[in-house]
């Protein structure tokens, strides 16, 4: 396993930040690209620190670790995606 990282740090839009606020939100999805590949594959951080769009304003939870799986996408029709499942529920 890679050094551990302080922070991995998220930017969502502001509906999924307020859903990740008030609890309803507990998974952050990230594409399974080389891009989220080299952040998350054998690493390990402290906190996930969770930005509203690109603004100052954050939230922080503890990291728990991902999943990787499948998700259908509501404008991609039937068609699935890899994905990591990032765990944002623990505060």
């Amino acid at each position: 396993m890679k050094k551990l990282s302080s922070d991995l740090v998220l930017h969502v839009k502001q509906i999924y930040f307020e859903q990740i606020e008030s609890g309803e939100k507990k998974l952050e999805f990230r594409e399974f690209k080389p891009y989220w590949i080299k952040r998350l594959k054998d690493r390990k951080y402290n906190n996930v620190k969770i930005y509203c769009a690109y603004t100052t304003k954050f939230l922080i939870r503890k990291w728990t670790g991902f999943k990787k799986t499948r998700i259908k996408r509501a404008f991609l029709g039937t068609h699935t995606i890899d994905v990591f499942a990032i765990d944002i529920s623990k505060k």
